[in-house]
């Protein structure tokens, strides 16, 4: 999965930016100092890093992200209505950032795999084929994540109702076996099974509806981070982290789906426990007609530490007591290393890079970028701001942007 376009509204410098992407090229960034283009790759960062920081307007604080002067809610809602997407109708005083988010064929069969949220589910079904919508709103210390979904004109958000709401639902219009497509062609219907099949008896629109990441859904989306040569250990390790995933992967995979079959049997019991205590439930909650649960046994798999062996040391060190030369060297070489054995794939990881030829002399430069530019083929989109003439004169052409501040001071 990459990102191909962002729509970036009222966010420090970027009142109003709508990009396109490209995903097998460097995504060139130019400019002056001050320009934006930091806050350009940042804005990726708060739309699917997974600590974004933002500033907001708090008591004894007066430091905000915000732009001074807003891009109104009509702006943007005129930009969304010419991409055929569905408007926001909440305020203007909110940083959005919003992505559009392309996947390929075999992307979609391994999603199946995955324990993924009913919200999560539908939102890809009511997608275009191979895209999925996200958004990020910053606002007042908050942050709020959407997706584009289908919901009756009267929004019923049947994706977080219980199982008893829905097959309240079902009663309610009618819907009958026939009208509900079981996928697996045995057993019973799936809460989202019927949840097609409600809708589809139903006036639905496509809304952006508020929604919360499942422990699985995460799985699905690429993996950002935003690289300085300010490098940090966590930094380092999560670069080691997607260089060996697929060596991780071959490990835990099992141990996932171990996991994923415990959680269900699990879940089973627990539900035959609720249906068996439901009586007593019902005499004390009297309107509430059944209870169920979900269940989910989190496996979490990373290098934890790194260490190395120097040439005069008695044995491995820790490298979060060597010095920044030699970790920004590590951070180079894993990246180096990453480009050399990648081939072409779908895209798991988007890489921002902040002016990264700082302390590269030209040779390093050339060499820096012909190592983006090949993982820019393998399954790791790149992001680059830079005032480097060597990484312009290598990119292509199409792919270079250039960011500078108009006369009132926005990017």
């Amino acid at each position: 999965m990459h990102i191909e376009n962002i729509i970036i509204f009222n966010y420090r410098s970027c009142k109003f930016l709508d990009l396109e992407l490209s995903k097998e090229n460097p995504n060139v960034f130019i400019g002056l100092n001050d320009s934006g283009k930091s806050t350009v790759l940042q804005a990726f960062d708060l739309l699917l890093g997974n600590k974004p920081k933002y500033s907001s307007y708090g008591e004894g604080s007066y430091k905000s992200d915000l732009s001074n002067s807003l891009a109104s809610i009509e702006q943007i809602n005129a930009t969304l209505a010419s991409k055929d997407l569905p408007l926001f109708g909440f305020t203007d005083d909110s940083t959005l950032i919003i992505g559009k988010l392309i996947y390929g064929d075999e992307e979609v069969e391994k999603y199946t795999d995955l324990n993924l949220t009913t919200a999560l589910k539908w939102s890809i079904e009511c997608n275009p084929t191979n895209v999925l919508w996200i958004a990020k709103r910053y606002y007042n210390n908050r942050v709020q994540t959407y997706l584009i979904s289908s919901d009756a004109d009267e929004p019923l958000e049947l994706w977080n109702a219980t199982q008893a709401i829905i097959n309240g639902k079902v009663r309610e219009l009618a819907v009958s076996n026939e009208d509900i497509e079981n996928e697996n062609r045995k057993g019973r219907f799936s809460n989202f099974e019927k949840i097609r099949a409600v809708y589809g008896k139903l006036n639905c629109s496509l809304k952006w509806v508020e929604y919360s990441f499942g422990k699985s859904d995460k799985d699905i989306f690429p993996s950002f981070n935003l690289f300085d040569w300010n490098t940090s250990l966590e930094e380092i390790i999560s670069t080691a982290n997607a260089i060996m995933q697929e060596e991780i992967n071959e490990h835990i995979t099992p141990i996932k789906q171990l996991a994923s079959d415990s959680a269900r049997k699990a879940e089973e019991a627990i539900n035959q426990k609720f249906g068996a205590i439901s009586s007593i439930i019902k005499e004390v909650a009297k309107e509430v007609e059944g209870i169920s649960s979900k269940v989910h046994f989190d496996v979490k798999e990373k290098i934890s530490d790194i260490m190395v062996t120097k040439t005069n040391s008695d044995g491995p060190i820790h490298l979060e007591n060597q010095g920044e030369g030699l970790k920004r060297q590590i951070w180079f070489s894993l990246i180096k290393a990453k480009a050399t054995t990648e081939e072409q794939g779908e895209t798991k990881f988007i890489w921002a890079f902040d002016e990264p030829e700082t302390h590269l002399y030209p040779g390093a430069q050339r060499e820096f970028f012909d190592i983006l530019n090949k993982i820019s083929i393998g399954n790791v989109q790149t992001l680059i701001s830079t005032h480097s003439t060597i990484f312009i004169d290598k990119s292509n052409l199409n792919k270079i942007n250039s960011v500078k501040k108009e006369n009132n001071g926005y990017t």
